[in-house]
């Protein structure tokens, strides 16, 4: 009969089976938990990756750039501070707002709002600096910016000349003063070399007298350096004055130079094309000595009103030499309104160049006319419309209603608002002899002539500081349409 079993080793048996069962089962449900929790994570850590692997690579999120952080933390690390910058920003929220405000400074430049905003700013700017140099420039819109401009420019002019006036009367002063000085010191060398001779004389006879002299002649010479340091301390004065005329006179004339050059940038450029656009077109050619042009009743054209032919290709002509008539604006032909039309109006063609004839496209222009603008015009001197070779001041008077009955102003002033000056013949001043200017007509004469060419001279000199253009007697007509009807 086999022993009987041990109870206490088949117990303990049972209870370990049972411990490692459950512990198998525990253990088994945690490496199930874990596994799904894992594959939670990586799922997430991949989708993250793919979400930042579009923004940003790995190296970039790695190491962040110090300059989004200088950004966030120091706004002084920049040249510009950038707006709605805090520490506590997110380095993407930093880069984004660097973004708008660089988009914003790039997106300014082509903003016509921001653009008429730096044009007044440049134009504050420019009155800023007039009012520096002593101009008053008040005037807020453009057109008035430019006519105050201009008026400061003329009283920059005209300050230049006054204080040239002055700079001379103080040299003819100082130079007067010291002539007057040297006089004076010659006058006083020769009584102390008589006062001296007397000294010499009284010294041989009495003594004492000697002594009385030498006093006196000590006297005199301590008066005549007195007097001659006197004179020099004037004459550092009268230096001192120049020196200070002239460097104003400097500072001016750079200020004039500046405001001219401000100008320059509003005013037709006299190496350029007269007209940037022609004022019409040819637009049918019938034959018969007729041609009709795309101006009607509404772009306020008149009969008799003459326009000059340019061919389509090569277009209106620069200004040229006003003071020759070398290259003259002479364009295919010249022709005059006949009868005008609602849309279009018929002409008359009055001269035609030899080998040219007019085509369909061709340009008209007339420097007077102008659909929109009404353009001021200086007119002087002596024309010779009949070409007969002797100037005839009534001329002028044909020109100037030329102009006015063509829808330009004629004003006698040149100032900012002049546009164009035409100039006649330069006045010849008579070569009288002595003799003759005692005859009283012959000084008349003479004083007329003299006065109508410094007039000239004036008009010219102004015209060029404030570039306006300047035309003569020819160009002006080429350029109207007129050359031949002139003459006729």
């Amino acid at each position: 009969m086999p022993p009987p079993a041990n109870q206490g080793s088949r117990a303990a048996l049972v209870t370990w089976t049972v411990v490692t069962a459950i512990l198998f089962v525990t253990a088994t449900v945690f490496a199930i938990y874990f596994y799904v929790d894992a594959s939670k994570v990586s799922e997430l850590a991949k989708t993250n990756a793919a979400k930042y692997t579009d923004i940003i690579d790995d190296a970039g999120l790695g190491n962040p750039s110090q300059d989004f952080q200088n950004l966030r933390t120091d706004r002084t690390a920049t040249d510009s501070p950038i707006p709605g910058i805090n520490p506590s920003m997110k380095l993407l929220d930093v880069a984004l707002a660097q973004r708008d405000y660089l988009a914003t400074l790039i997106a300014a430049t082509a903003d016509p709002d921001k653009a008429a905003a730096a044009g007044k700013a440049a134009i504050v700017q420019a009155g800023a600096a007039v009012k520096k140099g002593g101009g008053n420039t008040t005037a807020t819109a453009l057109t008035d910016s430019i006519t105050a401009l201009g008026t400061t420019l003329t009283s920059r002019v005209e300050e230049v000349k006054t204080l040239n006036t002055n700079l001379a009367a103080a040299n003819a002063a100082l130079k007067k003063k010291v002539d007057e000085t040297t006089a004076q010191l010659d006058a006083m060398n020769k009584t102390i070399d008589g006062i001296r001779a007397e000294q010499q004389k009284a010294v041989s006879d009495v003594t004492d007298v000697g002594s009385t002299k030498d006093d006196q002649i000590k006297q005199l010479q301590a008066q005549a350096d007195q007097q001659v340091k006197d004179a020099q301390d004037a004459q550092l004065k009268l230096q001192a004055q120049i020196t200070d005329a002239t460097r104003k006179a400097n500072d001016l004339q750079k200020q004039l130079d500046i405001t001219r050059d401000r100008l320059l940038s509003f005013r037709v450029d006299p190496t350029k094309p007269m007209l940037a656009q022609s004022d019409g077109h040819i637009v049918r050619v019938p034959g018969g000595n007729a041609v009709f042009i795309d101006l009607g009743y509404g772009d306020h054209i008149s009969t008799g009103l003459t326009f000059e032919v340019y061919d389509k290709i090569t277009g209106v002509p620069p200004l040229g030499d006003p003071n020759t008539d070398v290259d003259l604006p002479v364009g295919k032909a010249s022709i005059e309104v006949t009868h005008v039309g609602a849309t279009s109006s018929e002409c008359r063609v009055t001269h035609t160049e030899p080998g040219t004839a007019i085509s369909e496209g061709d340009l008209i222009a007339n420097l007077v006319y102008d659909k929109n603008t009404k353009y001021k015009f200086v007119v002087f001197g002596n024309f010779d419309l009949a070409r007969i070779g002797k100037s005839q001041p009534q001329d002028a008077e044909v020109i100037k209603r030329l102009i006015t009955q063509w829808g330009g102003d004629v004003t006698n002033v040149i100032n900012v608002d002049t546009d164009f000056v035409i100039l006649g013949a330069e006045p010849e001043i008579p070569d009288f002899s002595k003799d003759d200017l005692n005859d009283p007509v012959n000084k008349a004469k003479f004083d007329q002539a003299t006065a109508d060419a410094a007039a000239y001279d004036d008009i010219k000199e102004k015209a060029k500081d404030l570039r306006i253009p300047i035309l003569n007697q020819n160009r002006f007509l080429y350029f109207c349409g007129y050359y031949d009807q002139a003459q006729r």
